[in-house]
């Protein structure tokens, strides 16, 4: 099997995929959507998504995540040399969130505690690179082992 592309369910998880495969963290400018490398030893494309969990504080909303949905589409559509949808454009969307923690605590919206924490946890499938010994020490990867 050999998938045009791999997709991340959050920053977390491909933060500790990047962590043992490339031997870095995540930059602090960090952009979801595809990402400029591929999973070592294949041509399979990566690419991020925001977490679908709506206790993601980046992206809350449903119709914050569209666009990341669309982008995936149209990679696909491209991989596969299928012509562009045309029907659906996209826009750039930007999320200030102390807007929208001020926003909220006008509406007395209650915040979640560790709401961080929410947006992480996944499971990895793959064989580390030679020298790697699986995911110890990467935050969000308790009983992740990829030995």
């Amino acid at each position: 099997y050999r998938p045009r592309i791999a997709a991340f369910n959050g920053k977390s998880i491909y933060d500790a995929f990047s962590s043992v495969f490339f031997g870095q963290k995540l930059k602090k400018d960090f952009q979801f959507g595809q990402q400029e490398r591929v999973v070592p030893g294949t041509t399979t494309r990566i690419f991020v998504m925001p977490s679908s969990s709506a206790r993601c504080a980046q992206f809350p909303r449903a119709q914050d995540k569209v666009q990341f949905y669309l982008r995936l589409k149209r990679l696909r559509n491209e991989l596969k040399g299928l012509q562009q949808d045309t029907e659906v454009e996209e826009t750039d969307y930007t999320f200030d969130l102390q807007k929208a923690i001020e926003d909220a605590k006008k509406t007395k919206v209650k915040q979640e505690k560790n709401f961080e924490d929410t947006c992480t946890g996944a499971h990895v499938h793959a064989e580390p690179p030679a020298g790697v010994q699986g995911l110890a020490g990467v935050p969000g990867a308790a009983g992740a082992n990829l030995q």
